[in-house]
């Protein structure tokens, strides 16, 4: 879509090719489980390749529920970052963001349906960056990570709070990896 004003030719090909694909495949779509996870289950992951215009990376995440994604992103970090590190922990703002969102939904349903009123446990927030997860979950600003706004630190607020578990998944187990590839 970013090529959709004035595409090349290659671009184009690709858009048809995906028009094509979506045509072809139109019958098939997401299956959800009744007997799937209750509780959502969310990955992240950000890119360390720099847009060549804005230099910033990307990042994405996809949140799960009844074994089915129920939030998938992927877009540009809002701010360019310095290193794995920051830009890991910058997706899992974002990630954290929708995953309070989506409990806060699930939460007036419960109340709506009087299922369990129960509070939900943590939702489990899988990145692939052991020091990301580590950083989020500490209760202090290391020198590596001074640099890091402010406004990336609401993930440590919601683990502090019990609404999220960051933790550690390796790369090639980590379906949210694909939202940050070209």
């Amino acid at each position: 879509s970013k090529m959709a004003c004035a595409p090349t030719e290659a671009a184009w090909d690709a858009a048809v090719w995906q028009l094509e694909y979506c045509y072809q495949h139109r019958d098939a779509g997401f299956r959800f489980d009744r007997d799937g996870n209750r509780v959502p289950v969310a990955y992240y992951d950000s890119a360390g390749k720099e847009d060549p215009k804005t230099s910033k990376c990307q990042h994405g995440h996809v949140v799960f529920m009844g074994d089915g994604p129920l939030i998938c992103k992927s877009r540009q970090h809002k701010h360019p970052g310095s290193g794995t590190m920051s830009l890991e922990y910058m997706a899992l703002c974002a990630v954290t963001k929708d995953v309070v969102y989506l409990r806060a939904i699930l939460g007036d349903v419960m109340m709506v349906v009087k299922m369990l009123m129960l509070p939900l446990e943590p939702t489990a927030v899988y990145g692939d960056n052991e020091r990301t997860c580590d950083f989020a979950t500490a209760s202090k600003m290391t020198p590596n990570m001074k640099h890091v706004r402010t406004c990336y630190h609401l993930s440590r607020d919601f683990w502090e709070t019990g609404d999220i578990e960051p933790r550690w998944v390796a790369g090639k187990d980590n379906p949210s990896d694909i939202l940050t590839k070209g």
